[in-house]
């Protein structure tokens, strides 16, 4: 299961995030984090780029495109290369839809727009279920 999702450039300023889990982290913080890890591999082998990192019960899930660093936590016991591909397609429709030079100059106006397509790409299918349940549950309880 996907626990978290980053959207960062490669200095580590975090454009979106999501929270899926329990698992609560400061944006700035895990940011500036996921971006030094990368920072750090490349100055140190000189090539190449992290993919993926175990720790725990968890792993961290990277993909690159452009400026931008898309970085999932997941479960460990769960095979990577679905949610790479997820996170691939998120970073390729977020640099059509965003002028990336617009957000390094800092303006963010507008990428909340994003989150839906991130939650539809990324929850499971169960848990789209169970809201799409919830959801038409309101709509009922709410027609009274």
């Amino acid at each position: 299961m996907i626990q978290n999702f980053f959207l960062l450039n490669k200095s580590g300023m975090c454009y979106l995030s999501r929270n899926y889990s329990a698992l609560e982290f400061d944006e700035a913080l895990i940011g500036g984090f996921l971006a030094a890890i990368e920072s750090f591999g490349t100055k140190v082998f000189k090539e190449g780029t992290i993919s993926e990192i175990d720790y725990g019960n968890f792993k961290f899930v990277y993909t690159y495109e452009k400026e931008l660093i898309a970085v999932a936590i997941v479960d460990d016991n769960i095979d990577t290369e679905p949610v790479r591909k997820g996170l691939s397609e998120l970073i390729h429709e977020f640099i059509r839809a965003y002028n990336i030079e617009r957000l390094a100059e800092g303006n963010l106006s507008g990428l909340e727009d994003f989150i839906p397509y991130i939650d539809m790409k990324l929850q499971s299918p169960k848990k789209k279920e169970k809201e799409d349940l919830v959801s038409k549950m309101d709509k009922w309880v709410d027609s009274f």
